[in-house]
C-alpha cells in the first residue's frame, strides 16, 4: 500500500533524503465529510487509491522538505495534462539525465507521476525544487 495508503500521506525518498507529501488538509476534510470539491472518490472508504485529478479539478498536495530549510509546506496542484506530463515528454527520448530539451526536471514531479501519470504539477508561491 505504498502508493495507495489508508491515509493520503506519502513519505518520499528522492535526491538522497526523505520528504513528505500529503493531501491538503482542506481537501482531505472535505473528502471525508463528502462535501465534494472536485476530488473524486471518498476517503471514508479507507483508502487513498481513489484520489485522482478529475477533468477541470486539481488534487492539492502539501509538500515538506526539511533539508531545504523550509519554514512551512509548499502547496502543489496536480492537474490532468494528457501529453504534457513528464511521462509523455520523456516517453521516447530523454536528454542528459535530469533534463529535457535543456530544461532541468524537478525530481519530485517525476516521483508524483509514478502515482499519477501524465499530470501537470503547479508549484504555488515557489520555484520547483531541483
Amino acid at each position: 500500500n505504498l502508493k495507495c495508503p489508508k491515509l493520503p500521506v506519502w513519505v518520499v525518498c528522492s535526491e538522497s533524503h526523505f520528504t513528505m507529501l500529503a493531501l491538503d488538509p482542506v481537501h482531505w476534510q472535505q473528502g471525508i465529510n463528502g462535501a465534494g470539491t472536485g476530488l473524486p472518490g471518498s476517503l471514508a472508504a479507507g483508502t487513498s487509491s481513489s484520489i485522482e485529478p478529475a477533468a477541470g479539478a486539481a488534487v492539492v498536495l502539501e509538500f515538506y522538505d526539511g533539508m531545504a530549510n523550509a519554514e512551512c509546506s509548499i502547496k502543489l496542484s496536480i492537474l490532468p495534462a494528457a501529453g504534457r506530463g513528464w511521462s509523455s515528454k520523456l516517453k521516447d527520448v530523454a536528454d542528459d539525465r535530469g533534463t529535457w530539451q535543456g530544461r532541468p526536471i524537478p525530481p519530485l514531479e517525476c516521483v508524483i507521476e509514478t502515482k499519477w501519470p501524465d499530470v501537470q504539477v503547479i508549484w504555488h508561491g515557489t520555484d520547483p525544487i531541483l
